[in-house]
């Protein structure tokens, strides 16, 4: 069975999706604050250009955001961020685990003997993630506000080991996503 896709129809509906969405943020008296690493706490990164705090600043000009993200942060550092999310905060965006992941890319050239040994390495680092993430994740949203969390990106890596790494990287996604559907 097959299935045809307008994808510019598509696009177009998204690009409306997004636009209202950003209507609506934009009547909402909100702020926003900002926790993680440097995806987030991006300006050592921008080369003199606007950072993710100032984009947000600009596009919802109702909203005030608080940056309290710190570039190099990993779900070990989140609870000293939640302590400086300000009490008029409405909404947190989080987004941890980068640091985290690469912390782990050691089992990426760990020798191994079979692949059921592989599995059981990186399931032994999965499960630690996972552990301090939803600690992390649970200080966050005893905080009572509406969050949204993001997934580790697939960063800019070298070709040889690109491949393998964002195979690697789907794990700890997936322990995002699902602490995120919980």
């Amino acid at each position: 069975m097959a299935y045809l896709v307008d994808r510019a129809a598509d696009e177009r509906a998204q690009r409306r999706i997004v636009t209202h969405t950003l209507n609506e943020l934009r009547m909402e008296a909100m702020h926003i604050a900002l926790l993680g690493d440097s995806i987030l706490d991006n300006r050592a990164h921008t080369k003199g250009e606007p950072d993710v705090v100032t984009h947000l600043r600009r596009l919802l000009a109702n909203a005030d955001a608080t940056l309290c993200a710190i570039d190099g942060s990993t779900t070990s550092d989140l609870n000293a961020q939640v302590a400086n999310v300000p009490s008029e905060a409405t909404h947190l965006v989080v987004s941890i685990g980068g640091n985290d992941a690469l912390m782990n890319s050691d089992l990426l050239a760990t020798p191994v003997s079979s692949t059921r040994q592989a599995l059981a390495l990186f399931g032994e680092r999965i499960s630690q993630f996972e552990l301090r993430y939803r600690a992390a994740i649970e200080a966050v949203l005893a905080l009572d506000r509406k969050t949204a969390i993001c997934t580790i990106y697939n960063g800019n890596l070298d070709p040889p080991g690109a491949h393998l790494a964002r195979i690697a990287l789907m794990m700890f996604n997936d322990v995002i996503l699902r602490c995120a559907f919980q």
